[in-house]
């Protein structure tokens, strides 16, 4: 079974570092990721995340 992880931060923040460091150590395999403003409607990486999981994988 794939584990699948998201990480995002706001424009405002610096890194994306912590986040995906935690994914990793949780067994995260795939993990997708972008840096967006609070008041942007799409996250293009969630999206994807959503489209290419199975239900099995969830």
């Amino acid at each position: 079974m794939t584990i699948y992880g998201y990480a995002r931060a706001s424009q405002q923040e610096r890194t994306l570092d912590a986040q995906l460091g935690a994914l990793k150590a949780a067994g995260c395999e795939t993990v997708f990721h972008e840096t967006a403003s609070a008041a942007r409607a799409g996250r293009r990486q969630l999206d994807r995340l959503r489209a290419g999981s199975r239900l099995q994988d969830a």
